[in-house]
């Protein structure tokens, strides 16, 4: 039986994905590990990201919780240089770094998802919140580095931003996520003392 496309990424998923296990026995890394060496890298050597790295990551971010179990946020892969390049002069975020990304994740939540008007204003980012999160630690598990940009555009580029990435009416622009192989991992950052709590008395 000759094989399709949807079987090729199947089978380079399974070879990708024993791959990646056996690489994570060898080199006994645990999830704290990977938690705590988690960074947002922004410098990318121009090494394209293979269809069944991607692949890996995208069957993973499919299990990110979300509200009630919705499932809302959907992911737009922008693979093409110039694509990316047109997608730097609109976030803010991205300015000076996102055109040397080889690879951006496009984050929408589906506004037909979330019924009460009470909570329109704030779960859809924060299911984009989780979602972000499950990335980070996807790519550095897998050896990539990524990075968030908010979904920030200045009001004078947002028409231009929807004709050049055209999306469905229902959908809310959550922001971007740029993923790529790199030479330098990125410096750890100050960190404060966030969490505080009291016992009860």
């Amino acid at each position: 039986m000759e094989k399709d496309s949807y079987q090729e990424f199947y089978l380079e998923h399974q070879r990708q994905k024993a791959e990646l296990l056996n690489d994570a026995r060898k080199d006994g890394r645990t999830f704290l590990d990977v938690l705590c060496n988690r960074r947002s890298q922004r410098v990318f050597t121009t090494r394209r990201v293979e269809t069944g790295t991607l692949v890996h990551i995208l069957s993973y971010a499919n299990l990110a919780p979300s509200s009630c179990n919705r499932q809302a946020v959907w992911i737009e892969l922008i693979g093409d240089r110039q694509r990316i390049k047109s997608l730097s002069l609109y976030l803010v975020g991205g300015k000076d770094w996102l055109s040397d990304a080889p690879c951006v994740l496009l984050l929408h939540a589906d506004m037909l998802a979330y019924k009460s008007p009470a909570e329109r204003d704030f779960m859809p980012y924060l299911d984009i919140g989780v979602m972000v999160q499950t990335l980070y630690l996807v790519t550095e598990d897998i050896g990539l580095g990524g990075c968030y940009v908010n979904p920030n555009i200045k009001p004078e580029n947002l028409e231009r931003f929807k004709e050049a990435f055209p999306q469905r009416d229902s959908f809310l622009f959550g922001g971007a996520f740029a993923l790529g192989h790199y030479d330098l991992k990125a410096l750890v950052p100050l960190q404060r003392a966030s969490v505080q709590w009291k016992e009860n008395q």
